[in-house]
């Protein structure tokens, strides 16, 4: 834990400003999560977003800034907002700083992760193009979704969005043993409440038996939930609801996003990270051979001939009736 404490000087809705004042005190660098302990002793983290001059930071609140007032005491944690890691995710609910708020026990947050990540380093990408085989017959037909890529599904109230989400992430959790992210960006709350039922029903979230039995006799008893089963689950909702303030909605798809790069890491396996009218917060390219995607057309200009081999090793300027062929270029530099 960082030494190094703050005082809140303004308080504008879901805005907070804090100040570092004297000689010891540094003031944090941008994304810093800072710790604001309220008055009835909860907790509440804010994420630093700008500089705004004499040792003061702009900062977003993750939840309802209700109770904070001018000189509560700001720690600096040092470090940015960080979510749990390891196995203990696997059938939980969480909120976009990783805490639990499915009732069941807390999570243990000795090994954290920052939700702010460096971009992927270029020999870590993939070169190749592999189709995702959802079981779904008329998307791996019509229109196959790519491993690794984004999907986004558009369409009014009920077309079947969400049902379409929900049967990927059943499909992949039990065709390919894989496991699935599922965040909710400013979803409804009766839209987290129906997908966590939908995947008790389904065995992709495991609770247990008993707790199933009560559930289809309309009971809700946290009590009844085995948390043997819950360990073997194979999805975790990640959720920054419409009742959340615009800061949780802001970075619980990093949240989301962070705990499907623990899971990739741990396992190797497939992931269905979904979010709702949200696009994918930290973008992975994915690359192709040069020769695969570059068609070269003829009536181009010299510069770029002079540049670049065509395959056939070909130096003349190319006549008219060849000004609309395209031609494959392997993309080599001359020597």
């Amino acid at each position: 834990m960082s030494d190094k404490f703050g005082k809140v000087s303004q308080v504008i809705g879901p805005v907070v400003d804090v100040t570092f004042e004297g000689k010891d005190n540094v003031i944090p660098p941008i994304y810093t999560a800072l710790k604001v302990d309220r008055p009835d002793g909860q907790e509440l983290i804010l994420e630093v977003e700008q500089h705004i001059g004499e040792d003061t930071v702009r900062c977003v609140a993750m939840e309802s800034t209700d109770g904070i007032r001018r000189g509560l005491t700001v720690e600096n944690l040092g470090r940015p907002i960080a979510v749990p890691t390891g196995e203990q995710v696997k059938g939980r609910l969480l909120n976009v700083v990783g805490e639990a708020i499915d009732h069941l026990p807390e999570l243990k947050r000795d090994d954290l992760r920052p939700i702010h990540q460096p971009a992927p380093a270029f020999d870590d990408l993939t070169i190749g193009t592999e189709i995702l085989f959802t079981g779904i017959k008329v998307i791996d037909l019509l229109e196959p979704y790519s491993k690794g890529g984004k999907i986004g599904l558009f369409g009014g109230a009920g077309v079947g969005k969400t049902v379409l989400i929900m049967e990927l992430i059943n499909n992949i959790a039990k065709g390919h043993n894989g496991f699935s992210v599922f965040t909710g960006v400013g979803e409804r709350t009766r839209e987290g409440n129906d997908l966590l039922r939908e995947m008790i029903e389904s065995g992709v979230m495991k609770y247990g038996d008993k707790f199933r039995e009560g559930m289809d006799k309309g009971e809700w008893n946290l009590a009844d939930v085995n948390m043997e089963e819950v360990a073997n689950s194979q999805a975790t909702l990640v959720f920054g609801q419409m009742n959340e303030p615009p800061g949780a909605r802001l970075r619980v798809a990093l949240s989301g996003l962070t705990v499907a790069e623990i899971r990739m890491a741990a396992v190797r396996r497939f992931f269905c990270l979904s979010t709702i009218s949200s696009a994918s917060p930290r973008q992975v390219l994915r690359c192709r051979r040069c020769w695969d995607v570059c068609l070269r057309r003829w009536d181009i200009s010299l510069r770029w001939h002079r540049k670049w081999v065509p395959f056939r090793n070909e130096s003349h300027q190319p006549s008219r009736d060849q000004s609309h062929q395209s031609r494959l270029s392997t993309c080599l530099p001359t020597t």
